[in-house]
């Protein structure tokens, strides 16, 4: 554990998920995923969110449609709960996603997160 902090540690996780998802390196960052899971612990709301993200940006990386279902999904309940700096990565990874299958909403998104 990171200095010897849960919590230091399960976030942690989930930044070493999302970078690697980032990155491509999509066993290592279902392995990271793996080990918040398997933490057993309750999540803060926010953090529940950011795992379901990463998980998105994992299933459009390996071209699973549901992918872009859940990144929607994450968007509207970060917009919900008003989480605008979470809400802004969201979108432009929604965009970034939807570039190879619809240009045109993904040009809109784009433009949204140039106005959040």
């Amino acid at each position: 554990m990171a200095a010897d902090c849960r919590r230091c540690s399960r976030e942690l996780a989930l930044k070493t998920a999302e970078s690697s998802a980032r990155l491509g390196r999509l066993e290592e960052a279902e392995k990271a995923l793996q080990a918040w899971d398997e933490d057993g612990r309750p999540a803060l709301l926010n953090d529940m969110l950011w795992r379901r993200h990463v998980a998105a940006l994992i299933a459009v990386a390996r071209g699973d449609p549901a992918g872009i279902a859940e990144i929607e999904a994450v968007l509207a309940e970060r917009d919900r709960l008003g989480l605008v700096g979470a809400l802004l990565w969201t979108r432009l990874d929604l965009a970034g996603a939807l570039v190879g299958s619809d240009r045109r909403r993904a040009a809109e998104e784009f433009r949204k997160a140039g106005d959040e």
